[in-house]
This record gives structure tokens, C-alpha cells and sequence, in this order.
């Protein structure tokens, strides 16, 4: 209808009426873009600021997935903004992806290169992935960009200390220190360095330090405790313990350290309680069950120690050391062949392992195959020819061979190196005696007496030897007190009556041989065999005797 009306409307009229639709449409677009342009602040009422303000208030609440989102927020208005990378890669960083968080600082770095910031953030994740060389670049970057940066020093001196450039460490702690001095974490990590260094003593004071600026920091008590233990202060190293353990009831490497220093003050209970916390605070804690086990070996607690070598190896298959010391442990119960097993498997783990050569020498002695164990003694020399036990293992296998003479040598060797090892004496003077060099073995006997006053076989075997150089009253007088140390020592009984027969010429001395004698024979039992029989002899000498 209203074309047929407009057909019929002058041309003059129509062009009016279409200007006046055509200018109404302009209104209703005009009034859309003044719309849409209203609309749009709101759109974006939060700046890109706004966004990464709201992102690191995220990321100190561990909010790191909201803080991840604010972050893109922030780059959907502004693409180029490096704070947005940076926050970005910071909470990428917490949720341990560390290489998108690097990629992200790299972005912060290729936007604005002179960020000391991005540089520091990007080193912090280089060190969490290794690659240690390129943190170090990156903090030496940021610390160009800004020389006051206490935090670019103080972390990369956590990767020079993590690869034990020690020096270069305190160097950059030491900066820290002075653009901070009350930098607490510095000086406690100045103070490790130190300990890790073997600078004990200036350590501590370090670590004093560290405890006036925070009473409550457990790690620089335990570090503290640490220098004072390598000093041997270990009361003291105890107390640090103690105050790092009440400030953090779970602190694993605090009981064990604390137990360390007790096995020291010989409170081995005490010890082994603090590695009972240390287990059950950390079920994986091998050192913990391997260094219970040192201690429980210690107290004779064998088949103890070797459940806890058990789990030590159960944890790392590959713990040499736990197979060494359980296959000693297993000598001492006398299970000899499965000490052989552990020690087979100690010496595949470690073929420079003296102590593992050794022990299993040891092994094979006990089960009577001298000569197998020389070639084991032989390796541990070869590795460490100042071994003394192992010279001290092998003198005793060539004894029991009778080669009397290389195990007088062993045994020199062994004196050589430790001049108040009673054993290698009294050995060396046992072959000596072997030999019938007697007079040389009363020499090394009488090391031993000089040593050991209450050693009754060193007392016994140079009594024989007298009796053998025919120094019999004086042989006497050493098996008096053999048998005054051990009122039951057969074998002096007997070589005292021996030498009372061959001292003779009175009835009394024949009457004494002759109870020795019987002494001899009632505590030997049925199987005793007395090395020399002489009762008759004595009977019928004491017959004939004339003085009394």
C-alpha cells in the first residue's frame, strides 16, 4: 500500500521523504556507535597493570593457575606488556614447569632487554632444571643491569655453592651482605658455604650472626651445629640440634646430625632413638637406617645392624658401603659364606674398595682356606699399602700355612704402622716361637705384657718360651700370674707343672708339677690332651728326690 501511495506523490515529495528515512538511519547508526563506544571502557575498565597487580597477589596466596589466567588477561590488552611474562613465568615457575616459564622471560627479555627482573627470574629456573652455567649468566646479566641487586647475588651464589666454588660463593654472599647487612638468609648461607668449605670457626660466626637476626631460623642452628660437630664440640653441636628440632619437630637431617654427634659422645641409645625419628620421619632416609646399623654393629647388636643394612639396600641397590658392612656384620654371626655373597657384590659396585677386599679375605679365613684369602689381602695392599689390618689378615693366614717367616714380616709391617696393636706381638712372637727364635719372641712378649698387663696368653706364651730356653723358675713366675688373671687356663696349669718337673731337685717342685698336672687334666675335660706328660715321670722324680 504505501508504494502504490508513493507512486502517486509528486517527485519532489518522494526525494524528501527518502532524504528524511535515509537521515533517520544515520541517527540509528550514530546512536549504535555512540553505544558501542560507551561499552567499551567497560569492556576494559582493568588495565594490563590492573590485571598483574591482581596476578601477584595470586601468586603470594599460591593461587598459581588464577595468576596464570590474569596474566593472559593482562596480555589480551596490551601484548607486549613484559611485566604480564614475567608474573606469568613466575607462577609457571611455582608449578614447577620451569621451561615455559623460561620461554615466557624470554619473551619479558625480547620486549624489554634492559629487565634485571626477567634476567633473575630466568636464572632461577635455569638452576631448577641444571643447567647451572646459564643461571650464572642470567645473574650476571641482572646484576649488570642493576649492581645493587642483593638477591641476583645471593642466588647465584646458591649455584656456585651447589658446584662447589666455594670461594666464588662467599664472594657474592659477601656483596649481598653489605648492600643488606641484615640479610639473615645471606649470612646463614655464607655460614654453610663455610661448613662446606672446612671453615668451621668462622662458620659459626656467620651463623651467630644469623641467629640474632632470627631466633627462629632452624637452618642456621642446624648449620651451626654442623661446624661445631666437624670442631668435635659435639655437646654443643647437640644443643644447636635441639633448638633447630624445637623450632621444627620434622626435621629429618636435624635427628640424624644430632645422632651423628651422639655416637661421638659414646650415648649410643641415645643415637640410635634419633635415627629411630629420623626412619620414621622419612621411611627413605637410607643414611638413616645405614648409620643405625653402624651403631647397633658397634654394640654388638649384629643381626640388628644387618635388618637395617637390609633396607638400606632394599632403598639403593647400589650402596656399596651397606653391602660391605653387612657382609662384616655377617662375619661376626659367622656366616661367612653369606658375608662372601655381600662382599662379591661390594667389590662389583666398587673395585677399589680396600675395605671390601679385606673383609672378604677375612671371610675366607674363618672357613679355613688360608691360602684363597692371601690374593684378597694382596688387593687391599695393592690399593691402600698402608692397610694395616691387612697386612695383620694376611700374616695370620701364612702363619696357619707355617710360613712363619712372611708372616713375621706381615706382622713388622703392621708395628711399623701402628706401634700399640697388642695383636701383631703377640703374633709376630707366636712365630718367632714357631721358628725357635724364643728369645726374640720374649722380646715381642713382652711388648705385649707392656701393653696388656692383664693379658694371660701373652703371660702364658712366654712362660713356654722360658721353659724352652730352660729359664724355668722364671717361666714359673709368668704362668703364676697367667693363672692368677685365669684360675681356669688349662694350658698354664699344664706348662707350669712342666716347668716345676723340669725345675726338680726337690720334692715340693715334683709334688707341684704333678698337681698342675692333675689341675690341667680335671679342667680339660675327657678330650684334653696335655701337650706334654710328664706326671709319671714326676711320680717316680719325686720318689728319688732328696730335698724336701
Amino acid at each position: 500500500m504505501i508504494v502504490e501511495i508513493l507512486k502517486r506523490i509528486p517527485a519532489t515529495y518522494c526525494q524528501f521523504f527518502w532524504l528524511t528515512l535515509k537521515l533517520k538511519n544515520m541517527k540509528r547508526q550514530l546512536c549504535t556507535l555512540m553505544f558501542l563506544l560507551a561499552i567499551i571502557p567497560a569492556l576494559y575498565a582493568q588495565t594490563a597493570n590492573d590485571w598483574v597487580k591482581s596476578a601477584l597477589q595470586k601468586i603470594d596466596n599460591k593461587d598459581y593457575l588464577g595468576a596464570i589466567d590474569d596474566c593472559n588477561k593482562a596480555l589480551q590488552v596490551d601484548p607486549r606488556y613484559s611485566s604480564a611474562f614475567i608474573d606469568r613465568g613466575l607462577a609457571k615457575h611455582n608449578l614447577g614447569h620451569y621451561d615455559d616459564a623460561i620461554i615466557d622471560f624470554n619473551q619479558a627479555i625480547s620486549i624489554d632487554s634492559r629487565s634485571a627482573t626477567a634476567y633473575y627470574d630466568r636464572g632461577i629456573s635455569k638452576y631448577h632444571l641444571d643447567r647451572n652455567d646459564e643461571a650464572i649468566a642470567d645473574y650476571d646479566q641482572a646484576i649488570v643491569l642493576d649492581p645493587k641487586y642483593v638477591n641476583a647475588y645471593y642466588n647465584r651464589a646458591i649455584v656456585k655453592n651447589h658446584l662447589s666454588r666455594y670461594a666464588d660463593a662467599i664472594g657474592d654472599y659477601d656483596m649481598a651482605i653489605t648492600l643488606d647487612p641484615k640479610y639473615e638468609f645471606a649470612w646463614c648461607n655464607r655460614g654453610q658455604v663455610k661448613v662446606n668449605w672446612g671453615h668451621d670457626a668462622d662458620a659459626i660466626t656467620d651463623l651467630d650472626q644469623a641467629v640474632i637476626l632470627d631466633p627462629r631460623d632452624e637452618l642456621a642452628y642446624y648449620n651451626r651445629g654442623n661446624a661445631k660437630r666437624h670442631l668435635s664440640r659435639y655437646a654443643e653441636a647437640i644443643s644447636d640440634y635441639d633448638m633447630a628440632i624445637s623450632i621444627d619437630a620434622k626435621y629429618a637431617n636435624a635427628y640424624f646430625n644430632r645422632a651423628l654427634s651422639k655416637y661421638n659422645l659414646k650415648r649410643y641409645d641415645e643415637a640410635i632413638t634419633d635415627y629411630d625419628q629420623v626412619v620414621a620421619l622419612d621411611a627413605k632416609y637410607v643414611n638413616g637406617y645405614y648409620n643405625r646399623a653402624l651403631t647397633k654393629y658397634y654394640l654388638g647388636r649384629y643381626a640388628d645392624a644387618i635388618a637395617d643394612y637390609d633396607m638400606a639396600i632394599t632403598l639403593d641397590p647400589k650402596y656399596e658401603f651397606a653391602w660391605c658392612n653387612r657382609g662384616q656384620a655377617k662375619i661376626n654371626l659367622g656366616r661367612y659364606a653369606d658375608a662372601i655373597t655381600d662382599l662379591d657384590q661390594s667389590i662389583i659396585l666398587d673395585p677399589k674398595d680396600e675395605f671390601a677386599y679385606y673383609n672378604r679375605g677375612d671371610a675366607i679365613y674363618y672357613l679355613g682356606r688360608y691360602a684363597d684369602a692371601i690374593p684378597d689381602f694382596d688387593k687391599a695392599l695393592a690399593i691402600n699399602p698402608k692397610y694395616s689390618f691387612a697386612y695383620y689378615g694376611r700374616g695370620l693366614a701364612r702363619q696357619n700355612l707355617g710360613n712363619y717367616a712372611d708372616a713375621i714380616a706381615d706382622f713388622g709391617q703392621v708395628i711399623s704402622l701402628n706401634p700399640k696393636y697388642t695383636y701383631a706381638y703377640f703374633n709376630r712372637g707366636l712365630a718367632k716361637h714357631n721358628l725357635g727364635n724364643y728369645a726374640e719372641a720374649i722380646t715381642d712378649l713382652d711388648m705385649v705384657i707392656s701393653l696388656d698387663p692383664k693379658n694371660k696368653d701373652a703371660f702364658n706364651n712366654r712362660g713356654l718360651a722360658k721353659n724352652k730356653l730352660e729359664r724355668y723358675a722364671e717361666a714359673i713366675t709368668d704362668l703364676d700370674q697367667a693363672i692368677a688373671l685365669d684360675p681356669k687356663y688349662t694350658i698354664a696349669y699344664n706348662n707350669r707343672g712342666y716347668a716345676y718337673y723340669k725345675l726338680g731337685n726337690t720334692k715340693e717342685n715334683y709334688r707341684k708339677a704333678i698337681a698342675d698336672y692333675d689341675m690341667a687334666v680335671q679342667l680339660g675335660g675327657s678330650t684334653y690332651k696335655p701337650a706334654w706328660t710328664y706326671r709319671g715321670d714326676a711320680v717316680v722324680a719325686m720318689d728319688k728326690a732328696t730335698g724336701q
